[in-house]
């Protein structure tokens, strides 16, 4: 299991070292943690709302009020790992159209259920395939054929081994990664948000921290 896919049970950390993460956190992932984690939609302050440019949500604070903000978040941290409580898993409907709302304003709403659908914690995979070929064809001889061990592909070798189906994945290129091995021009990188560009399932998989420069993840980044 990937360090990056890894769903914690409580908060366990040093005050100096919670210090030194907060440091590089992105303003408004960071609010929104806080609210997720100890439940206080309070946190979300109208004066804290970030501001929306070409699909990303980043703050325009000043220096000194990211630095208000990072030691009130720190100090809530804190009072919830003292508190014993454990991490919660995922946020409830309400959380997360609070939580969504507060980062992009309704325009939000229809992709709620898209962003809910891909909140998955570690050990999660709910579009996994619920058929087994030994269910549905269990005498059936036959063999998939995928084309290419892009991202595509290698979701769909995924797909079929879990369902039970047997396949061979053909690859022009020495190695897998499609497009983002084949292209390596300088600044190679998606348009999205790189929080919703990623594989969730069993396999090991990346997703990105809060941190400004990797909004959009870099080609290195989406082959590690």
């Amino acid at each position: 299991m990937s360090a990056y896919n890894t769903t914690l049970n409580s908060l366990e950390c040093d005050e100096q070292t919670l210090r030194g993460h907060l440091q590089g956190a992105d303003i408004p992932t960071l609010l929104m943690t806080v609210a997720h984690l100890t439940g206080d939609l309070d946190v979300l302050r109208p004066a804290w709302k970030p501001v929306v440019a070409m699909g990303v949500a980043g703050s325009d604070m000043s220096p000194e009020e990211e630095t208000e903000v990072r030691e009130f978040c720190l100090h809530k941290l804190l009072a919830f790992r003292d508190s014993g409580q454990p991490v919660p898993a995922r946020p409830t409907s309400d959380q997360l159209h609070a939580i969504g709302t507060w980062l992009m304003g309704p325009v939000i709403e229809p992709y709620l259920p898209l962003v809910a659908e891909e909140l998955v914690a570690a050990g999660e995979d709910p579009r996994a395939p619920r058929w087994h070929k030994e269910h549905v064809a269990a005498g059936r001889d036959f063999k998939v054929v995928i084309i290419g061990a892009g991202e595509s592909g290698m979701i769909a070798a995924l797909r079929l081994k879990q369902a039970g189906v047997p396949f061979v994945v053909f690859e022009k290129g020495a190695d897998v990664g499609g497009t983002w091995r084949e292209n390596t021009y300088p600044g190679c990188r998606v348009d999205i948000n790189s929080f919703f560009y990623r594989a969730v399932a069993e396999a090991e998989c990346n997703t990105v921290t809060g941190l400004k420069q990797v909004h959009h993840a870099a080609t290195p980044l989406l082959l590690s």
